[in-house]
């Protein structure tokens, strides 16, 4: 900052996010725009983003960084949070920012809250990906039969996932997004494909004991693990 001469302009405060906030937020400071980039962790950042708002002038803008499902925590804020509580969105990459247009109250979801990770990625890849997205959904909406070839047809797409989506798969599978089953059954397929069958084991077993898993796919789960012991 020396070097450019920023210095007269930029302040540092070194130190947690959220502890800077909670200091500023006891003067009379409003600002045009904030950039939010701290920890990506989710109970970080939403509280980044609870502290901050009320710091923001109405008509200014707040932005957010690395908005993808690879980085689940920032993902899930701008989607569940973020989105309906500004206006006029605009993305660069993975930044996304809106407005704060109205004097709207901040309201933070509840702990108990379940974000549905496997189904907003689906629609994440609508574009991109159009046939992995209608496999996705296919599974996540599965219902009744568990023999339905249409079942069949999006396992074996899924299981064969370009390389992109398998990143984010495991990227948000490190991180919060673990609590999804859906998740860790995309990631069983795709190390069935891998040829990784005691990883495909483990997979479908962390997806099991979920009570947001249908009937349908926990049969199928059954199925796929009594397969694959048979080549382990």
């Amino acid at each position: 900052m020396d070097r450019l001469k920023l210095t007269e302009y930029v302040k540092p405060l070194p130190g947690f996010s959220h502890e800077n906030l909670k200091i500023i937020s006891q003067y009379n400071i409003k600002f045009d725009f904030v950039f939010i980039d701290a920890s990506h962790h989710y109970k970080d950042l939403i509280t980044d983003f609870e502290l901050v708002y009320p710091l923001v002038k109405k008509n200014g803008w707040i932005a957010f960084h690395d908005v993808s499902p690879s980085w689940p925590g920032p993902w899930r804020v701008w989607i569940e949070t973020a989105m309906p509580l500004l206006s006029s969105h605009e993305y660069n990459s993975t930044i996304a920012c809106g407005q704060k247009s109205s004097n709207q109250t901040f309201i933070k979801p509840s702990s108990n809250t379940f974000f549905n990770f496997s189904m907003n990625w689906a629609e994440y890849l609508e574009e991109i990906e159009p046939d992995m997205s209608a496999a996705i959904k296919t599974i996540i909406m599965a219902d009744g039969n568990d023999n339905d070839s249409k079942l069949d047809n999006a396992d074996i797409k899924i299981a064969s996932m370009p390389k992109h989506a398998k990143f984010s798969l495991r990227e948000m599978l490190k991180l919060e997004a673990s609590i999804d089953p859906y998740l860790h059954y995309f990631n069983a397929l795709v190390y069935i494909n891998e040829k990784k069958y005691n990883k495909a084991i483990d997979s479908f077993l962390k997806a099991k004991p979920s009570v947001h898993l249908k009937l349908t796919i926990n049969r199928r789960i059954d199925y796929h693990i009594k397969k694959l012991k048979s080549f382990c």
